[in-house]
């Protein structure tokens, strides 16, 4: 463990000092065989020809430190270990080396540091990277092992210089701190820290499989949240509206037939109840899903509800034939055809609604110039009846549950007949449906909670600008 001078070479040690073993622990000091004592009292008090007796070594010519009392002192009361050596040879130890490495000091002078070395490549290695600094550095530190007679293998601290930095064959001089205790608790700081990161890292781990599990849960109670929005805003929508729409209807048609006063003032003002309940149940519906009817076909802004479309040809009308018996002709569930005899402006009304369908036949035919020429429920019925009855205006509404929507048929039935006018009819108030709607071909765009009247006006406008 302790360093050569830069000049020398290695001594081989004897083999028997390599197995030599003991039971002394780290640090327990080892007295020497009294004829070793004998003249060596190391105190503040020593006799200093005492001193030069007992340590020839240091006043020996050739290998000598400091020939000065002072120094004598220093190196055999240290509480440090002091070793000098020369070509790799141990010349001189003092009591706290002993004591450290359970050697006798005899056993130590004249032997090659490789004895104290826990191998040869730790010896080597030391070597090699301690004598190019010796010869830059005033003094170097560094940290080693040193390996008891025991067997046992101390970490310790060592400070080593040349004793003549002008005559490094003179030998090297070393200190030799016990630092077990110290890399002991080294280690152990070492492993708690480790134990703690990994502690840290478990219950990193833990809170975010929380975190995510909290995510988790928070995505599926919106989602929950979300499909209850939708399902009640489509019940408001597919139902409770069109209910209320119906209600409108027959009581506009109410009103117009009324045969007193009192009665038509009656039926104004449960139209106007049922246009506040309209208007309130749009807005729940808003407030519940904006998007619920985009979801179900519908093109329009988020939010605005449902509209219906109507669209009625604006060329000349189609010729209806003369000799046409009363007849009816089923085109799926929903959907159905009269043929009566010399009409006049012939109405298909489509709607996904039984209730709506029915409410807007019946107020169409109390008009002695309108015939309802049929009723489908579906885009596909739609486009059926269109080219079978021909009729001069069409109903559409924009929602028609899945498949087709209103804008997509309304498209396809003035691709196949441009002389059909045809009139939105929604329960969507977006002007962005509307608009859509119009592009598609339609003659006009009404809003199911609207007048009565002004369906029957839109038909009468766009349709009678052909003439019968």
């Amino acid at each position: 463990m302790l360093y050569p001078d830069t000049a020398g070479t290695q001594s081989p040690m004897s083999s028997q000092d390599s197995r030599r073993g003991g039971s002394i622990e780290p640090q327990q000091s080892v007295s020497p065989e009294p004829s070793l004592r004998q003249g060596r009292d190391t105190g503040p008090d020593a006799d200093p020809a005492a001193l030069s007796a007992a340590r020839p070594s240091l006043s020996e010519p050739g290998g000598a430190l400091v020939d000065t009392l002072g120094f004598e002192v220093l190196f055999h009361a240290s509480p440090m270990g002091i070793g000098f050596s020369v070509d790799r040879e141990l010349r001189e130890v003092n009591d706290r080396l002993c004591a450290m490495t359970g050697y006798a000091r005899e056993e130590l002078i004249g032997q090659s540091l490789r004895m104290l070395h826990p191998s040869a490549a730790a010896f080597e290695a030391i070597g090699e990277t301690v004598y190019p600094r010796l010869c830059e550095e005033p003094v170097v530190r560094v940290d080693a092992q040193l390996k008891r007679k025991d067997g046992h293998i101390l970490d310790v601290a060592l400070c080593l210089a040349l004793v003549d930095p002008k005559e490094p064959a003179r030998g090297v001089i070393a200190t030799v701190l016990d630092i077990t205790r110290r890399k002991v608790a080294e280690q152990a700081v070492a492993e708690l820290n480790r134990t703690l990161e990994a502690r840290v890292a478990e219950r990193t781990a833990e809170v975010q499989r929380q975190a995510t599990q909290l995510r988790a849960l928070a995505t599926e109670l919106t989602q929950t949240e979300q499909r209850e929005r939708k399902r009640l805003a489509t019940i408001l929508h597919d139902h409770i509206q069109q209910l209320i729409v119906a209600a409108q209807i027959q009581t506009g048609q109410l009103a117009r037939t009324a045969g007193t006063e009192a009665l038509r003032a009656a039926a104004q003002a449960v139209g106007e109840t049922l246009a506040e309940a309209l208007a309130a149940s749009r807005s729940l519906t808003v407030e519940l899903s904006p998007p619920v009817l985009q979801e179900r076909g519908l093109v329009t802004a988020p939010g605005l509800g449902a509209s219906v479309t109507l669209f009625v040809p604006g060329g000349d009308r189609l010729p209806a034939a003369a000799d046409l018996q009363a007849s009816a002709s089923r085109t799926g569930a929903g959907a159905y055809a009269v043929h009566q005899q010399a009409p006049r402006w012939r109405v298909l009304i489509v709607d996904d609604h039984r209730i709506v369908r029915e409410g807007i036949a019946g107020l169409l035919r109390v008009e002695a110039d309108i015939e309802v020429a049929g009723e489908a429920e579906t885009g596909a019925q739609a486009l059926a009846l269109a080219a079978e009855l021909k009729p001069d205006v069409i109903i559409m509404d924009i929602n028609l549950g899945t498949g087709m929507d209103g804008i997509e048929a309304t498209r396809r039935v003035l691709a196949a007949a441009p002389k059909i006018t045809v009139i939105g009819l929604s329960m969507h108030v977006d002007r962005d449906v509307a608009d859509a709607m119009l592009a598609a071909g339609a003659a006009a765009y009404l809003t199911k909670g609207g007048p009565p009247e002004d369906l029957i006006s839109a038909i009468r406008t766009h349709a009678g600008g052909r003439g019968p």
